[in-house]
């Protein structure tokens, strides 16, 4: 796990700009998963409306999908997280300059830059809760 780390105003706006970009080709569910033998990651997208971008707001977040994993993980940075929600998870890795966060296995949460690379799955197929929210 890396230390610690700020945003500042730029690195925010930059990431948000091109987060907003990568929210606009895909969007879809927040629920963790397991689908038969094949894991599924729910991604988040980091996002933000205009506002954010003069500082008026914080930026916002929105899932962006139900997408296939193997051993080796579309996002590959496992995250020590406890308990494990969706907005913790969001939140670690929002904090470490990933753009995307994932939970699986309604325990785990994921970080990276990119995700899809083993495709996409329906939302039905995100059927698992957060252990520690069983709203999420």
């Amino acid at each position: 796990e890396r230390p610690r780390q700020h945003f500042s105003d730029t690195a925010q706006r930059l990431s948000l700009q091109s987060s907003i970009e990568a929210q606009h080709q895909t969007v879809l569910s927040m629920r963790p998963i397991v689908s038969g033998l094949l894991a599924v990651a729910c991604l988040l997208g980091l996002i933000g409306q205009a506002a954010a971008e003069t500082g008026a707001s914080p930026p916002t977040y929105t899932s962006i999908g139900c997408y296939r994993d193997t051993g080796e993980h579309d996002l590959p940075f496992l995250m020590e997280i406890k308990p494990t929600t969706v907005y913790r998870c969001r939140d670690k890795c929002r904090q470490l300059r990933y753009r995307y966060s994932a939970n699986q296995y309604s325990d785990q949460c994921w970080c990276g830059n990119k995700y899809g690379r083993y495709g996409k799955n329906a939302d039905s197929e995100c059927p698992m809760k957060c252990n520690a929210n069983k709203e999420q």
